[in-house]
């Protein structure tokens, strides 16, 4: 918009949103861990994850947006696994596109053609998308590189979401809120929250509360949310 002679951007509300994930988006419940939520490990209780921040952000600006996660673990895990497994989420009415995954590659030799592939489908597929790609949670050198070199080849907007320090992460010990179990996770009261401890290392190392805002946080500056 032009406003007396000077050119003024309008951020965009986005409508239909789809964030790529793995589990410090969301992860099952895990009983013999200590984790006995559906949300993103490890935070502390319902609500606190980054999705739910994101989700909170974007519906302040538009009240109806809709944000759709989705878990791209398999992929990450083994590229064999073809990308057009998510191809559900990938619609013609996306407007916008998170990647916020990566932590879980071994083969870090073949990550950036393997990554610069998934993010030319997504193009493909929601043409009129702004994508954004995130760095690592826990910085790698290789993985982090391979998400700039990707992000900056595609015209993709990029986010450093590192959060490596202590002061981002749970610890064995500490107490989570969970959904209610009385059979050891067979079945589960998802009304009722109790508190569980942890006690697996997987759990520990993964992103608490204050690290959960600090991921959010920077996606929607990066977005222009703030």
């Amino acid at each position: 918009i032009v406003v007396d002679g000077q050119l003024s951007l309008i951020p965009t509300n986005y409508k239909n949103l789809v964030v790529f994930c793995n589990s410090i988006g969301r992860n099952g419940r895990g009983y013999a861990q200590g984790w006995c939520g559906d949300r993103g490990m490890a935070s502390s209780k319902n609500g606190l994850d980054y999705y739910s921040h994101l989700k909170t952000g974007f519906r302040q600006k538009e009240s109806d947006a809709v944000v759709t996660l989705k878990n791209v673990w398999q992929w990450e895990n083994d590229f064999s696994y073809s990308y057009t497994n998510y191809d559900d989420v990938l619609t013609d009415n996306v407007d916008c596109i998170i990647f916020r995954a990566g932590e879980n590659v071994k083969d870090e030799a073949s990550f950036t053609v393997n990554l610069d592939s998934f993010i030319k489908h997504c193009i493909t597929m929601c043409p009129n998308a702004e994508i954004l790609i995130t760095s690592m949670v826990w910085s790698n050198e290789n993985k982090d590189a391979s998400l700039v070199e990707v992000a900056t080849s595609n015209n993709c907007l990029y986010a450093d979401v590192a959060a490596n320090t202590l002061e981002y992460k749970e610890k064995v010990g500490n107490y989570l809120y969970g959904d209610y179990t009385n059979d050891e996770g067979l079945t589960w009261d998802t009304t009722r929250q109790v508190l569980y401890k942890i006690t697996g290392n997987g759990i520990a190392t993964h992103t608490n509360d204050v690290g959960m805002l600090l991921i959010a946080n920077n996606i929607l500056k990066a977005l222009e949310y703030t």
